[in-house]
């Protein structure tokens, strides 16, 4: 975590203008709490933070879901995407 932490604040330091973190990662209020505090100095030159959450349909939620997990060669999946459906029901959801 310290790791990252340091890499994000050198990216925020660097920022002319405007920052953007996005990550799923950051999906619970407390993880992303506990970042903001973590970055708090780098975050000191803003004048005004704001939270956007961007909101998807389950299918294209589903989608990015099954692409992620295809893609990464430490799953090792080559599903196919009705066979994923089916096997990961929550996916859809």
């Amino acid at each position: 975590m310290a790791e990252i932490i340091a890499k994000f604040s050198a990216e925020i330091s660097a920022a002319p203008d405007v920052c953007l973190i996005s990550s799923e990662g950051l999906m619970s209020r407390r993880c992303y709490s506990r970042m903001l505090s973590a970055l708090g100095p780098a975050t000191g030159d803003f004048d005004d933070m704001r939270t956007i959450l961007s909101l998807r349909h389950p299918v294209e939620r589903c989608a990015s879901r099954y692409n992620q997990v295809v893609k990464d060669p430490m799953n090792g999946d080559a599903t196919l995407p009705d066979d994923y459906m089916r096997r990961n029901p929550a996916a859809t959801f």
